[in-house]
């Protein structure tokens, strides 16, 4: 919000959020996956899940770990990028 100059005000009206829901997150409560998601919506930022290492598949993470290995990545970070570039793929489900 800092960032974007956003006031919780503008985010209460651009998102639907109350304001004192989103000033609580501070410090108090935490958002609920619907709240989350209107919020960094009015941000212009996407919440996508990203799997971690051991959920993935034996045959992907061993196709992943030479890639990670060549580019020095640890394999929490290749996955991660790997599904940035999968999610980002034109013509993908939403």
């Amino acid at each position: 919000m800092n960032r974007q100059n956003k006031t919780y005000d503008s985010v209460e009206a651009g998102s639907g959020i109350n304001r004192p829901t989103v000033k609580a997150w501070r410090h108090k409560n935490h958002p609920n996956l619907e709240s989350i998601s209107a919020v960094l919506g009015f941000l212009n930022f996407e919440f996508v899940p990203i799997p971690r290492e051991r959920a993935l598949p034996d045959s992907i993470r061993e196709a992943l770990k030479p890639i990670a290995d060549l580019l020095r990545l640890e394999m929490r970070d290749a996955v991660g990028f790997a599904f940035e570039i999968a999610y980002r793929q034109p013509g993908r489900s939403t």
